[in-house]
């Protein structure tokens, strides 16, 4: 609760939520409800109970996981010690899990908040699996080798996050990636 309060004062706070989303992980709608708040009733809110390791059919992430521990997604990739092709098994996680959060994200952006101006989606998830989402959404939106590589070699604590922001760059969406945290 602490953790997720300081997130809330420290960054999300200044964010404009048009939706938040979190698995179904009592920790992860708990953080969610502390650190963005629905600001009225006005954005929506969801669960998408896939992002949860257990929940998305990826037994080989959670083995490895379970095994390595915390850490940023490229030493999941690089590793060879579990027997498991952690580059394969985490697109995977990623590229199932991808669809279902765009069908949110189609909710979010017919929202009441939304069409009042709010610009962000809040994705609560888990340690490097939320690393694999915002990956897959690099991919799709082609971002560049450089952005890739930050968000490959970022490493999430308690209650931190991947802002994944998109500006306007002569003719092209440009993404780009920040770690945020309290």
């Amino acid at each position: 609760r602490e953790q997720a309060e300081a997130a809330k004062a420290s960054f999300m706070a200044a964010y404009n939520i048009a939706f938040a989303v979190a698995s179904e992980a009592t920790r992860a709608t708990e953080t969610l409800e502390i650190a963005a708040p629905d600001h009225g009733g006005e954005g929506v809110r969801g669960t998408l109970p896939q992002l949860h390791p257990s929940q998305s059919n990826a037994p080989d992430c959670e083995k490895m996981f379970d095994t390595m521990g915390y850490g940023p997604l490229q030493k999941f990739w690089d590793d060879t010690s579990t027997g498991v092709d952690g580059q394969k098994c985490f697109q995977k996680y990623a590229d199932d899990t991808a669809p279902l959060l765009l069908k949110h994200l189609q909710t979010a952006s017919r929202s009441p908040a939304a069409k009042a101006g709010a610009d962000t989606v809040v994705v609560a998830g888990h340690a490097v699996f939320l690393n694999a989402v915002a990956l897959a959404t690099l991919q799709a939106m082609q971002g560049n080798a450089e952005t890739v590589d930050t968000l490959m070699k970022l490493e999430l604590g308690e209650a931190e996050g991947i802002e994944l922001s998109v500006t306007y760059e002569r003719g092209a969406w440009v993404p780009a990636i920040t770690h945020v945290k309290a």
